[in-house]
């Protein structure tokens, strides 16, 4: 489950920076597992970090703008300008055991990254993506 988070100037939220996380070949998974982000429920994706596993950080994707139904597998959702706290993507599509993918990707000055957020040790890493009807960050 790879993340990549890249902070360009090394001066937290600006031009450049970039995040990554792909979650793949998940359990067998179908569409109604993800909830409907077409509906009022609101995404949140958070990172914690550390023994503690304190909330490091953290954005919100809103509902029913820029979601789209992939068929009967899933949903995407995309915003070129990365306008909600600089995500720009996000893939929920579900498959049998072992072809579910679950990637998010954000942009630019939205991303929560500073001073506080980076860097962290890779070793206490815990990435989370859910919907508002289950929990928040």
């Amino acid at each position: 489950m790879p993340l990549v988070i890249k902070d360009k100037c090394g001066d937290g939220a600006s031009a450049g920076d970039k995040l990554i996380w792909k979650w793949l070949k998940g359990p067998a998974t179908t569409q109604a597992d993800f909830g409907d982000p077409t509906a009022p429920a609101e995404y949140a994706f958070c990172i914690y970090t550390g023994s503690a596993q304190t909330l490091t950080m953290e954005a919100s994707v809103p509902p029913v703008t820029n979601w789209k139904v992939l068929d009967t597998k899933g949903y995407k959702y995309k915003d070129s300008a990365a306008g909600t706290d600089g995500i720009f993507q996000i893939l929920l599509k579900g498959a049998a055991a072992g072809g579910t993918k679950i990637l998010v990707k954000g942009k630019d000055g939205g991303l929560d990254l500073s001073a506080s957020t980076l860097p962290f040790a890779a070793a206490n890493v815990l990435v989370q993506l859910s919907d508002s009807d289950n929990i928040n960050c």
